[in-house]
């Protein structure tokens, strides 16, 4: 009577590799194959120890869990690099809102430049974080800002009041 030919290569590949069950990677054990395969369980015992099959199956596993969250970190890196886009774009709007507010030729109270220099300020972080930048030193560079926000509004006066003597004349 022949033997039956076992398919060694089938059988440590799903006690190595797994197989895919509803989306889902489960490992078979030693009795679940012996029963699948027809061969007995002290024979695929026998030669997964000789071969170290558990070895495997863990360096396997780990690679793909790793694989896996390799994957998930891609993922959200991307999104995060939108997310910061989006909040750039956002303050880079804001700052030209600001500006253009700046410049309009019209008198401005100083409540209303304490507004703009605050949403100014507000709006430099964000930029500077969605850059992935320190705002540690962003006091400075509002202060720098803000006087020459005030400069604009000096001028934008300046240009009001020589537009109102021309007028006059």
């Amino acid at each position: 009577m022949a033997r039956r030919k076992i398919p060694w290569g089938d059988v440590k590949r799903e006690y190595v590799q797994g197989v895919e069950r509803d989306g889902k990677r489960v490992y078979p054990s030693q009795y679940d194959l012996a029963e699948r395969y027809g061969v007995s369980q002290s024979s695929i015992w026998r030669k997964a120890k000789a071969e170290n099959w558990a070895v495997e199956r863990e360096i396997f596993a780990v690679r793909v869990q790793s694989e896996c969250s390799q994957k998930t970190i891609d993922s959200l890196s991307d999104e995060g690099s939108q997310f910061d886009l989006s909040a750039f774009r956002a303050a880079n709007a804001g700052v030209k809102r600001v500006e253009e507010a700046m410049t309009k030729t019209a008198p401005m109270s100083p409540d209303d430049m304490t507004k703009l220099a605050s949403a100014l300020k507000t709006f430099h972080q964000v930029g500077r974080l969605a850059l992935g930048e320190s705002t540690d030193n962003a006091e400075v560079n509002v202060v720098g800002a803000r006087e020459r926000l005030i400069a604009l509004v000096d001028r934008a006066a300046g240009r009001q009041a020589a537009a109102s003597s021309e007028q006059a004349q």
